[in-house]
């Protein structure tokens, strides 16, 4: 853990002099914030006893679990009727001749 502190101003400069000490914690990138209901905390209290393990823990392989369980789907899987064929006729998407009577 690394301590840093902020330094005075010059002399010269117009500013508010605070001293601050931050505190950098290396390697961890996000903190996530949940509310949980009566239920849902004394599951996670059963979970952290049962496994001898940190909310933080048990929150990460909840998150793998999930991806596991719902794999990436690409964009043209979720939207139907993308696909590929042959219909044979090379000049099917530019040619307006295939287009006479479309729809009719």
């Amino acid at each position: 853990m690394r301590f840093g502190r902020a330094r005075k101003p010059l002399a010269s400069s117009k500013a508010v002099v605070q001293n601050i000490i931050m505190w950098y914690t290396e390697g961890v990138k996000s903190a996530v914030q949940a509310r949980l209901n009566a239920e849902d905390r004394e599951l996670l209290d059963e979970l952290m006893r049962d496994l001898d393990r940190t909310p933080s823990q048990i929150v990460r392989e909840g998150l793998r679990l999930v991806r596991e369980a719902h794999p990436t789907i690409s964009a043209a899987d979720r939207i139907i009727g993308i696909g590929k064929f042959s219909s044979g006729i090379p000049d099917l998407a530019t040619n307006k001749k295939y287009l006479e009577d479309f729809g009719r």
